[in-house]
């Protein structure tokens, strides 16, 4: 059951979010009912939207993760269309308001004391502020992919750091995952770089690892999950459908 409030609660409610008055499942609740009558038809979009920028300075996890599946639900429609540049630009600019500023606070350090839905938070936080295309967050990605051989990268943030350098790559960096992919032996790291070969944006790299997940070189029982992943990416869900139409 969903509840649709009038305006006046919302301007309300908004303000004990900011105010931090509101209590995580009722925070939880608002933005989850939001996303859904808003796709449903029941409230324009663009007052889900409006609504989650109250949520700046939200610290839970959970709350964070509700709010990411519906903002990024709309980009995947905005994406997959055919609207202008400019309009698309203007969404990651919407999205890089909620983002950045939790990307930035969080960093790619682990803090003291941390629990473990902070980690979480760490890497749902900077994979989305890169996907909206936070450069200074794609820059220190890229960076810390570079000097790995010296400083190597903590484990939990691997997976996030190299999904930024593949979605932000070319064929340079494909080649580089391919190998560290089949040099890899620990099936662990093995399955980050398979991941990070499905998260190019370029179509003729994403056909690649399509074709490479049918090759001796990935593991059957594998496979499925490398084409799941790249179904998810929006620039590979035609080549995918045509990819298991074509090879069933």
């Amino acid at each position: 059951m969903r509840t649709r409030y009038d305006k006046s609660t919302l301007e309300r409610l908004k303000d004990e979010i900011r105010d931090g008055v509101l209590g995580v499942q009722d925070r939880l609740g608002l933005i989850r009912d939001l996303f859904a009558l808003s796709e449903g038809g029941y409230i324009p979009t663009t007052e889900a939207l409006e609504f989650s920028l109250a949520y700046k300075n939200e610290k839970e996890y959970i709350v964070w993760s509700e709010m990411a599946s519906g903002i990024n639900r709309v980009y995947n429609i905005i994406a997959s269309g055919s609207p202008s540049d400019e309009l698309k630009e203007k969404y990651r600019n919407y999205a890089r308001t909620l983002f950045s500023p939790l990307a930035e606070s969080m960093t790619f350090e682990k803090k003291k004391g941390e629990n473990h839905s902070d980690t979480f938070l760490r890497n749902l936080a900077l994979s989305h502020a890169a996907m909206y295309g936070d450069k200074n967050i794609i820059n220190k990605a890229k960076k810390l992919f570079a000097d790995r051989n010296k400083n190597p990268i903590p484990a939990n943030i691997r997976t996030v750091v190299y999904n930024i350098v593949a979605q932000n790559g070319g064929t340079k960096e494909y080649e580089q995952f391919k190998n560290l992919f089949l040099k890899e032996e620990l099936h662990e790291e093995k399955d980050r770089y398979g991941r990070a070969l499905t998260s190019f944006k370029d179509k003729t790299l994403l056909a690649k690892t399509l074709m490479f997940t049918i090759s001796k070189n990935v593991r059957m029982q594998d496979a499925p999950f490398l084409i799941g992943a790249i179904w998810q990416n929006t620039q590979g869900r035609d080549l995918t459908w045509k990819f298991i139409r074509h090879n069933w």
